[in-house]
């Protein structure tokens, strides 16, 4: 369970809130039994999997929590993991999936009066995201009431948040998603600077690559939408190994890979349980030589409450 507030200790701290794909799992297999799919990590801790639309909170000193995204599950993920303040929100792209629970973050500036609210949530997005955010969701009542307070992204401009410096970077996610990028989170540390990797929905970077992947990432955060490749905009497991292998990710390898936003075709089809998930998924990286990717193989398969520290 992650703490309220700011964050006492050094470092940069992830906690994944959510892992579903935009429909979750599929009621059909699940015989209409509407409930996360259960696991159980090497120390028989039980998790619950793809239960909340994906998303993310870093933290670090001094930032109460950049929150990625902000699906239809928020107000259950604000409850659950005790997210109290937020520094600000990123948007990945403009789906229902990521954007859904904006509403809920007029809670955030909630006083008895004007006098006492809070300041605005900065909230950042390229353009293409807000035009679809403020026109085509409706969602301009946000800013003419004071809830958020809005900036564009700029592909591969830096921006700064306290000791954060994150730099979105663009991705392909469809025709229905323009401008959607990932993010670099890094901070400097007192020895070397932290360097995480997220990408949410997407199926290719888009080129030119950009030079900060040619640097080691601590933590390495993707969506894995589905096992096999599928022409529907997503990230497959095998694309990953791929960017491994031989793609963008190759050379160095991260430290550390975690995978998020998983759909209905899993290894072994529909529904495919965590435990699936994480058997085939360890399997295939040993089998490829990769294992120096998952150093803590709890970690390789994201799960709501995973708290990652680095």
């Amino acid at each position: 369970m992650v703490s309220p507030g700011v964050p006492r200790v050094a470092g940069m701290e992830i906690t994944i809130l959510g892992t579903a794909n935009a429909w979750g799992a599929n009621p059909f297999e699940l015989r209409w039994r509407i409930a996360p799919l259960i696991g159980t990590l090497s120390d028989a801790r039980t998790v619950r999997f793809r239960k909340y639309c994906t998303s993310l909170l870093v933290r670090t000193s001094g930032v109460s929590g950049v929150l990625v995204d902000c699906g239809p599950d928020f107000a259950r993920q604000m409850w659950e993991f005790r997210i109290q303040q937020l520094t600000a929100v990123l948007l990945t792209h403009s789906h229902w999936d990521h954007i859904g629970g904006l509403d809920y973050l007029h809670h955030f500036r909630s006083a008895p009066n004007v006098a006492e609210r809070k300041p605005r949530i900065p909230l950042y997005a390229t353009e293409a995201c807000w035009d679809d955010v403020l026109r085509g969701r409706s969602f301009r009542y946000l800013v003419d009431n004071g809830i958020i307070e809005p900036h564009t992204l700029l592909p591969l401009q830096s921006l700064t948040i306290g000791p954060l410096t994150i730099t979105p970077f663009p991705v392909e996610h469809g025709a229905t998603a323009p401008g959607a990028v990932g993010f670099l989170f890094e901070e400097q540390g007192p020895e070397q600077t932290v360097r995480v990797l997220y990408s949410g929905d997407f199926c290719r970077l888009l080129p030119p690559t950009p030079e900060f992947f040619r640097r080691c990432f601590d933590l390495v955060i993707l969506e894995c939408n589905q096992w096999q490749p599928r022409d529907n905009g997503h990230t497959s497991f095998q694309e990953i190994v791929k960017m491994l292998q031989e793609g963008p990710l190759n050379s160095p390898l991260p430290k550390q890979l975690t995978l998020v936003h998983f759909g209905d075709h899993g290894p072994k089809g529909t529904a495919s349980s965590y435990r699936d998930w994480r058997e085939a998924a360890l399997q295939q990286l040993h089998a490829c030589g990769l294992e120096r990717v998952v150093p803590d193989p709890d970690a390789l398969i994201g799960y709501e409450g995973l708290h990652l520290r680095i």
